[in-house]
């Protein structure tokens, strides 16, 4: 059985038209949301690529290791998310994730 998503999942502040990602990085971006929502600190998420696909495989929707970095570093280059001092761990940026207040 299929758990159901919080609202704010399904509703982000801008359209995906606005955020000019493509699909691999909506996705990546909706992984991003999905992981977020479930840690302490909502502002700073963990995401390897490994952590990516385990949440990915049981959403039944794998992805290569070639299109998430890609989709990570269209992220970084759109603002939605920043680099931190430690791999693998990147800062929310607020103005595109409705549960960061």
């Amino acid at each position: 059985m299929k758990q159901k998503l919080p609202a704010y999942l399904h509703h982000n502040k801008l359209s995906e038209e606005q955020r000019n990602l493509k699909n691999t990085a909506h996705y990546i971006f909706w992984l991003l949301t999905l992981i977020a929502s479930h840690t302490p600190d909502k502002r700073t998420v963990y995401l390897s690529y490994h952590r990516a696909m385990s949440v990915a495989q049981q959403e039944s929707n794998p992805i290569t290791p070639t299109r998430f970095y890609r989709a990570i570093d269209e992220l970084i280059d759109t603002n939605v998310i920043m680099r931190t001092e430690f791999k693998y761990q990147y800062r929310l940026n607020s103005d595109y994730f409705t549960f960061i207040s």
